[in-house]
Order: structure tokens, then sequence, then C-alpha cells
């Protein structure tokens, strides 16, 4: 039997180092998508404005939770009457004008800019809306115990008393 030919088979150095850069960028991102808690913040930051945005009231309130670690957080689940209410809500434009993760990295702010205006109306209003964060390591995700703005919240009808005169 013959020897076998041994085949020179040059890539070039660039080439290689491309691949294997590319190898380890796919494999990193999966991981990096599933544990990095600042990766985490800013999918949730996102889906927060794109949940407002689109008046997906329901996935928003799914990002609102109690901090156990500050005894003044309250959130409570959206009555009927309070989801009817948005749903009547249009927000046509929400931008993020800061976002950032504290030093601590278990808490974070963003500061939102926020059009938005009844469904029976033309007249667009402007606000601006901060969210605190917190980071719950047990379920790495970030929540929000920051209640929607004054403006989106259901009015109260104040009871007139009329003077028997």
């Amino acid at each position: 039997m013959p020897p076998l030919k041994k085949i020179n088979l040059k890539i070039p150095f660039s080439h290689l180092l491309i691949s294997v850069l590319f190898f380890f960028l796919i494999t990193g991102c999966s991981e990096l998508d599933t544990h990095d808690p600042i990766n985490r913040f800013q999918q949730s930051d996102e889906l927060y404005s794109a949940s407002m945005r689109w008046g997906e009231w329901y996935t928003l309130f799914q990002l609102m939770k109690a901090n156990p670690e500050n005894p003044a957080s309250r959130v409570t689940p959206p009555t009927d009457e309070e989801l009817e209410y948005l749903s009547h809500l249009k927000v046509p434009h929400v931008e993020t004008i800061h976002s950032g993760i504290i030093e601590n990295k278990k808490s974070a702010k963003t500061i939102y800019q926020i059009e938005y205006h009844p469904e029976n109306s033309s007249v667009i209003k402007e606000i601006r809306h901060t969210v605190k964060w917190w980071y719950d390591e047990k379920t790495n995700q970030w929540f929000t115990d920051t209640p929607l703005p004054d403006a989106f919240q259901v009015p109260r009808h104040q009871t007139i008393k009329l003077s028997p005169k």
C-alpha cells in the first residue's frame, strides 16, 4: 500500500482568528442572556417601555413587585377598573432619557419621557416618569416597585355638596 499523501492546507491566520472569535461570540451570547444582571436589566427596561407603548398593561404589571428589602414598598395588582381605564389611554411615544444600574448592581433607575392621550382626544400630553428598579437574585429578574405615573391613575370622582339655597 502506498503511503498517504500529505495535504498542505493553508488557512490565513486572520480567517482562523475570525472563526475562533465568532465561535466564542456565539457561545458566549447565550450564556450572557441568561445570567448577566446588566443584560437582564436592559431586557426589563425595554420590556417596560414597550409594554407601555403598545398598551400591554398586563405585561407591564408583571414587572411590578414589592421589594422585600424596602418596608415602604407596596405594589398591588391592578383592579379591573384600572385595567379598563388604562385600555383607553394611548401612548404614541416612550423615550428613555436616562437609564443605569447603581454601583451595588442591585438597584437601578430609568427616567422615561412619555407622550400619551386618552383614546377619544387628540391632545397629546407629555410627562417624565422615574422608575426605580431592584434586582431579585433568586429569580435573576429586575422588578420595579414604582407605581404608574399619577396621570395614568383612575380619576377619583368627587362628590360635590350642593347648598339647599
